[in-house]
């Protein structure tokens, strides 16, 4: 029986000046959006659910479908490497596209289970990916992935969120154990407790180490929310002040 992953993985770009601090919307494209993804020159990438990929060069006043290549179109995440490359997971695994989103190209070789739910780039190159089977990483932008933990040595199957910390510690959030992070490749894992230990949706590391967590405590207030460390995932606080949910 297969698990089917939920994977809401917001990857945001942020852009404030004193002037303006504020959100309009941008009317988006069409289905649910599960993920988004910025590239060097500014264009949005949006992952949807059942639409495929979308694009827009003009900061989501309009968009555009780039599904050449997709052999599917149900939508887990889109990434933008530090090189401006393009990645995308799905149903049928993981795809990239070296020309800005017009042609994709699947990248499965050694992935036991094409089904992958999230990335995680290090600084280093290496790329990671994460399905029911268990962690893979690709040194070779995803033309071949090695498996370095299976089902069994894995915190959690359903892994939510992969980020990367300059020194090349891997965190995953997972659905339902919390926070981990490992310092030898998946060898080892050590669990962080940042409020709770249930749905960790998403993480992102700075280039400063600070790190950001969304959770989702089965619907209650208390150990949910966005929540911030300045040390590693040592230790977290919540910055929810002016969510309203």
């Amino acid at each position: 029986m297969k698990k089917v992953y939920l994977l809401i993985l917001l990857s945001v770009s942020f852009l404030t000046t004193t002037s303006a601090q504020f959100w309009t919307p941008c009317f988006g494209p069409s289905g649910s959006i599960t993920g988004l993804a910025v590239n060097l020159q500014n264009d949005v990438f949006a992952g949807t659910w059942g639409y495929g990929i979308m694009r827009s060069a003009d900061s989501g006043a309009t968009w555009n479908s780039i599904n050449n290549g997709l052999t599917d179109l149900f939508i887990y995440s889109v990434y933008s490497d530090k090189n401006g490359i393009l990645y995308t997971t799905g149903y049928d695994g993981i795809f990239r596209s070296d020309d800005n989103g017009n042609t994709w190209v699947a990248k499965n070789n050694g992935l036991l289970n094409p089904i992958t739910g999230c990335l995680g780039f290090s600084d280093a190159g290496t790329i990671y990916a994460a399905n029911a089977l268990g962690l893979y990483q690709s040194s070779d932008g995803g033309e071949n992935w090695t498996q370095i933990t299976t089902f069994e040595n894995t915190p959690e199957n359903a892994i939510y969120s992969i980020a990367v910390n300059a020194a090349g510690y891997v965190y995953i959030g997972t659905d339902g154990s919390g926070l981990f992070f490992s310092t030898d490749d998946g060898n080892t894992w050590q669990q962080r407790d940042i409020g709770n230990n249930e749905s960790i949706h998403c993480i992102y590391v700075e280039d400063d180490g600070t790190m950001l967590a969304t959770s989702c405590f089965n619907g209650s207030e208390t150990g949910s929310g966005i929540f911030r460390s300045a040390d590693e995932g040592n230790s977290w606080e919540p910055v929810n002040s002016g969510l309203t949910e």
